[in-house]
Formats: C-alpha cells, sequence, structure tokens
C-alpha cells in the first residue's frame, strides 16, 4: 500500500514539474548582424588594451604617473563603447611608430649579413666571407 501511495506522490510531482517547465517562457528574436560585430568588437577592444596594459614598458610609465595598475585595469573595465572605441584608435596611432627601430635595425643585420656573404655590397667595412 505504501509503495502505492509514493509512485502517486512522485507521478504527482513530477507531473506537476512537467506543467510548470511548459509554462516558462523563452524568447527568441531576431539579432542584428551589426549589434552581434559591435559586441564582439568591443570586446577586442577591452582585451587589446587590457593586454597592452601588462606590458612592462605601459606599467613602468603608469608607475612614473603615480596611477596604480590594477587601478587602470578596473577603470578600462568600467568604459563605455564610446570611450572605448577612442582609448582603442589612440593606442593603434601611438603604437603604429613604435616598431620603426627594431625594423631598421633588423633591415641593417640583414644587410649586413649579405655583405658578409657577397650577395650585396652596400656598406665598406663589411669583408665578403668567400674571398
Amino acid at each position: 500500500m505504501k509503495s502505492i501511495q509514493s509512485r502517486r506522490l512522485i507521478s504527482t510531482v513530477l507531473s506537476l514539474m512537467l506543467v510548470f517547465a511548459g509554462m516558462a517562457t523563452a524568447s527568441a528574436g531576431m539579432v542584428a548582424t551589426h549589434d552581434i560585430v559591435a559586441a564582439s568588437a568591443t570586446n577586442v577592444d577591452r582585451a587589446a588594451i587590457l593586454a597592452s596594459l601588462d606590458s612592462a614598458e605601459v606599467i613602468a610609465e603608469l608607475e612614473a604617473g603615480g596611477v596604480d595598475h590594477a587601478l587602470a585595469k578596473e577603470r578600462v573595465a568600467a568604459l563605455s563603447v564610446q570611450e572605448l572605441a577612442q582609448l582603442h584608435a589612440q593606442f593603434d596611432d601611438q603604437v603604429a611608430g613604435q616598431g620603426a627601430i627594431g625594423i631598421l635595425v633588423t633591415l641593417f643585420i640583414v644587410f649586413v649579413v649579405t655583405d658578409m656573404l657577397c650577395a650585396t655590397n652596400i656598406f665598406k667595412f663589411v669583408n665578403c666571407i668567400n674571398r
């Protein structure tokens, strides 16, 4: 007798759960592509700025200016979409010329090596190793 009552109780509870689960409505609407792209771009901008804040040079500049690194990261995380886009554009402009010295040094080394291999004769102070 007890087993029949427990089965009825379990079946009643399960039936009520199914009824209430069916009442929960999920709304699915169209999402515009530009909304998804904008959200994705915002996340990418925020991640790029946060990653650049982790570089040793930026940390040193922040500390020289008296700004706490953790506080700067918190403020970047709290930026609005417009502020984030503006800051990301400023970062792109400032970082664009930063690698020019590295490129010049790399080109110099390439030309010295090609002079040493007798492929070019650009620098007079470099002797060819094949002679």
